[in-house]
């Protein structure tokens, strides 16, 4: 006996595009309903301008301290005591503010500085490697404008 069997064909566009076409679903647009959809883009747009200003300008200074070649590599030095000096700043700041706040301001977590030392560390240098190849980028040929964004 000879069996057959029925292949199920996946609509074809055309079909669809019928379907579409005879069928309108209306949704009702409120303008609390676009103003949602927008407040997000036009935040992400700000914050994108935002972190281009900070990180275009972000070796700005090294054009005006008038080190030259390699030379620019001991701007790096500032970056590598900037961190942590930064880091103490923002750590007090925190502190003093949920000091006077009676625990309005939540903790910044659990602390475990003897795992975190060597981590901490390693990352910082690794980081400030990237600084001084960075630098090393912008040397002539390619210069800040395109040495800067490849690294």
């Amino acid at each position: 006996a000879i069996s057959t069997t029925s292949v199920v064909q996946p609509p074809s566009i055309t079909s669809v595009a019928r379907l579409s076409s005879s069928t309108s679903v209306s949704r009702p647009t409120s303008s609390a309903s676009v103003l949602v959809t927008r407040k997000p883009i036009a935040r992400g747009l700000v914050l994108v301008v935002w972190i281009g200003l900070l990180a275009g300008s972000l070796f700005v200074p090294l054009q005006y301290t008038g080190l030259k070649g390699r030379d620019k590599i001991l701007f790096s030095v500032s970056f590598g005591f900037g961190a942590p000096v930064s880091s103490l700043f923002f750590l007090l700041a925190h502190t003093l503010a949920r000091h006077c706040s009676r625990g309005r301001v939540q903790p910044l977590g659990s602390w475990a500085p003897r795992q975190g030392l060597l981590r901490g560390t390693m990352c910082g240098v690794l980081w400030n490697g990237g600084n001084i190849c960075s630098i090393l980028a912008q040397l002539p040929p390619l210069g800040l404008g395109i040495g800067y964004p490849l690294t």
